[in-house]
Order: structure tokens, then sequence, then C-alpha cells
């Protein structure tokens, strides 16, 4: 089997101890949302591959399709797909320049049509698929060695994000920038520029959209979040570096659910922590303790029934939640 089930609720503001089974160390701590805001109930866990597939190896990203099917993107430049339940069904990729092949590929987005669209990121472009996995076209360009990125050139698209007007939004961490097409790939405008100062970026890894479509930039070395108008215009911000909840260390994507509530993952505190749309923290998944539940945790994806799916990067699996809404 590919998947281990849990069937354990999970109370607001309890320590819970989940116990030792197939990729959950025993005595793991687990701590919901304080304020009484979010319940979750771990549903499953992702690890295994079939024989000769090895298994899921460091996880950059995790997204969901209509169907419920499962799109996994690991560090063997392949995406694994498996079904609803965490059945293994086939995965693609290699590493390669081709078409349909991939160079240190780092992120992965569904659109309405459920097409694919990775982040190949070592060869500076988008490349889009069915939801079988077979090619379908690619977008973005390598900038000249020499000099700033042109329109719709890429250097390393490391966050993608399809937004509610159906625009593809790709960070580009090296040139601190993000780059807007729409999902045919052309080019429609880009926003941010390196720096510190309000709307300015430094390394973005994650993006989002709340409910009222504005844009969620992770600033990760400015230990922030970039507020800006679906039109790239600078809004606000919130954050400041720290180690603990309520702080940024380093802060990686994010994801909202259907109360408009802010899921950051961050790999150094190995925690997932809630906030609200003006970064008031709620809440946390995880964290520091004898024996953490997530290392390094990376990718983030809800779905439209608030589950919630999380690419555990060092311990090599995708752990599921289901997330309810406390009276």
């Amino acid at each position: 089997m590919a998947v281990t089930l849990w069937r354990q609720s999970v109370v607001i503001s309890l320590i819970i101890l989940l116990f030792a089974a197939a990729t959950v160390r025993a005595d793991d701590e687990v701590i919901y949302d304080p304020d009484g805001y979010i319940g979750a109930t771990m549903v499953m866990v992702l690890h295994e591959l079939p024989e000769g597939l090895g298994k899921i190896t460091r996880p950059w990203a995790v997204a969901t399709a209509s169907d419920g099917r499962i799109y996994v993107l690991d560090s063997k430049d392949r995406v694994l797909i498996f079904s609803p339940s965490g059945e293994f069904i086939k995965a693609f990729g290699k590493t390669g320049r081709r078409s349909g092949e991939f160079r240190e590929a780092s992120a992965l987005t569904i659109d309405r049509q459920d097409r694919i669209f990775v982040a190949d990121t070592g060869n500076s472009r988008i490349q889009v698929f069915d939801s079988e996995g077979n090619y379908l076209y690619e977008f973005g360009q390598a900038p000249p060695r020499r000099g700033e990125p042109g329109p719709g050139q890429l250097k390393r698209v490391i966050a993608l994000a399809i937004s509610p007007d159906d625009l593809v939004y790709a960070v580009d961490i090296d040139s601190h920038r993000v780059h807007v097409f729409n999902l045919d790939g052309e080019f429609q405008f880009a926003f941010g520029e390196f720096g510190t100062g309000d709307g300015q970026l430094n390394y973005p890894v994650g993006i989002g959209f709340d409910q009222d479509g504005y844009v969620y930039v992770v600033n990760a070395l400015n230990f922030r979040m970039e507020i800006f108008s679906p039109e790239g215009e600078f809004d606000y911000r919130f954050g400041k570096a720290g180690d603990t909840v309520g702080t940024f260390a380093r802060p990686k994507t994010i994801a909202f659910d259907s109360n408009g509530y802010l899921y950051v993952t961050d790999s150094m505190l190995n925690l997932i922590q809630i906030m609200d749309w003006d970064g008031e923290y709620l809440g946390r998944i995880g964290g520091h303790a004898e024996t953490p539940l997530f290392a390094q945790p990376f990718g983030i994806w809800i779905d439209a029934n608030d589950t919630l799916f999380v690419a555990d990067r060092g311990n090599d699996r995708i752990v599921v939640f289901d997330l309810f809404a406390l009276d």
C-alpha cells in the first residue's frame, strides 16, 4: 500500500500525541489554533511507491485536480499521480532539456481544466500537461546571460499560482519579480523588484490569492508577506524575522482555506502557521518538538473541501489533513 490512514480527531488548543505508524513517529506534537478557529484530522500519508520507483523523494509541491487525484512533484524531476484515496497511478517526467523533461523542477499548479503547470526551474520555462501527464505546450524563455529579463523571460521560477481570473503568476526567485501570463502562455505584465522597501522583494518563494483576488507573495529574505492588487500594485505587508510563532524564519509557500485563513509553511520552524488576512497569528500545525511532525515542510495545497496537503520535504512524504471549523 502506498498510503497509511488515520482517523484521529484533533481538538483545538490541545497537544495530540499521534501513535507510531508507518511514516509518523510516536509523540509528534501537533498544536492546532489555540484561539479556537480550526480543527483538523490527519487522514493520509503518501510515502512509498511501487517497486522500481523507490519512494517520494524530497517533494517540492502537491496539488489536486477536480476529480480528487493528487499530483506530487518531487526532487527526481518527476510528477507522481495518486488516486483520491492515495493509490499510486503513474509517474511522468525525467531529468533533461527536451519537452516533457525537467531540470530542477520545483513547483506545480492545476487550472480549472485540470491542466498541470510545472515550473521547470533549471530550464527557465513553464511546461503544461494534461491530467494524464501528456505534454501540451510550454512558455517562458531564459533571458540573456547579462542584463535583466525582458517581458516573459524567466530566470528561475520557484512558485506558480493561477488567479481567480485564470492568469498564471510565476515567481522568479533570481530576478525578484512576479511574471504574469494568460493560460496560453502569453505574457501580460510583471511586478516587483529587488529591495527591502514596500513592494520590493528579496528572494520571493511562494504565492497565493485571497478571496478578493489579492496577491500574497512570500518575501522570504525580507521575512514578511507582501500583498499586491491583482494588477501588481503594492497594497500592504506584514511579518518580521523571528523564531517564534507569529514571526517568520524560513517562510516558503502559502494557501488559503474556505474561511479566508492563510496557511504558511516555515521550513526552519518545521510548522504551518495559520493567520488571518492581515497577519494576525491564529495557530499552528507542527513545530519544534523532540520528534516534530514535519521536517522542512515546503509546498502546501488546500482543495475546495478544505483538505490540506503538505509536502513534508525532509520526511519524503505528503501529509494530508481534513480541516473543519469549530463552533
